[in-house]
């Protein structure tokens, strides 16, 4: 699904990777910590150039940009429709296949060789 799929359906994947405690809901503090864990796991593999954006600053903005009803939460509908319309939320959050393999190792603390930041949230359809 993930491979061929609309992007609507790889962002309500995306979703649940963020929603870190399956309460349908991202908190700032869950976004805060895949935030830090991408930013750690790019600049550790030399995978991009260094954001001048912090994770905190890059969490921040994707919230302003998405929790329209500001009750502090983004549902998955705010998730969806706020990256289909915004490219650069979308190319924030957006997983595919090589997210899965990337989180797979590092939960062994290895990293795979050849992955790169585009490849964590860039739309390959």
């Amino acid at each position: 699904m993930l491979a061929h799929g609309t992007p609507a359906d790889k962002l309500r994947w995306s979703f649940k990777l963020y929603d870190k405690d399956g309460d349908g809901a991202i908190t700032h503090s869950e976004m805060l910590d895949i935030m830090r864990a991408v930013y750690k796991m790019s600049v550790a593999a030399s995978l991009t150039k260094v954001n001048p954006m912090t994770a905190e600053e890059c969490t921040n903005r994707i919230f302003i940009r998405l929790d329209k009803d500001q009750n502090a939460i983004i549902s998955l509908q705010e998730f969806v429709d706020g990256s289909l319309d915004d490219e650069w939320v979308r190319e924030m959050l957006e997983c595919d296949l090589s997210t899965v393999e990337i989180q797979k190792m590092t939960k062994h603390g290895h990293l795979p060789a050849r992955s790169s930041r585009e490849r964590l949230f860039h739309d390959n359809t």
